[in-house]
């Protein structure tokens, strides 16, 4: 038995020839597609890593929503009395606009300027807008309407 271009071993006085199978050729690689079952694993193993880093970013964010007490801290606020002592009275912790008014009057102002800006003249406009609304905010938040009240946060040791 004699193939033509196929080397010829000799074991133990048999003749074997060295037979190499070629993969049949697919016209397109649409047609593997469904037919892979590692690819199919791949993609479930990329899901399921996927979720779990998504839930353990939820989960951890929890830990931070959660409602806390916090004791160590007091607020004061500076009172002039009728006989134009000052002192410091405790008061109940001031909401969140309260405590960050200017910094969320600017970041409305320059957001606002900014999406009229670029609605009205692409990016070039949104930063000119940004500008703008940054610097008419300013002028609002520390100008015209000042914060009254200040608060004097103290720390208990």
């Amino acid at each position: 038995m004699r193939m033509s271009g196929v080397p010829r071993y000799v074991c133990n006085r048999t003749v074997t020839a060295a037979v190499t199978l070629q993969p049949k050729a697919v016209s397109s690689p649409s047609k593997l597609r469904g037919k892979n079952p590692s690819g199919e694993k791949i993609m479930k193993i990329k899901k399921t890593v996927f979720l779990f880093v998504i839930l353990t970013l939820f989960s951890g964010m929890f830990m931070f929503a959660s409602p806390t007490e916090v004791s160590a801290q007091t607020y004061m606020r500076k009172v002039v009395g009728r006989d134009g002592r000052t002192r410091y009275v405790r008061t109940a912790r001031p909401s969140y606009y309260r405590r960050h008014r200017n910094r969320i009057n600017m970041a409305a102002g320059t957001g606002a300027g900014a999406l009229i800006g670029g609605l009205a003249g692409g990016g070039k406009g949104a930063l000119i807008g940004a500008g703008v609304g940054a610097g008419g905010s300013a002028l609002y938040t520390y100008k015209l309407n000042k914060k009254k009240r200040r608060y004097v946060k103290v720390r208990r040791r």
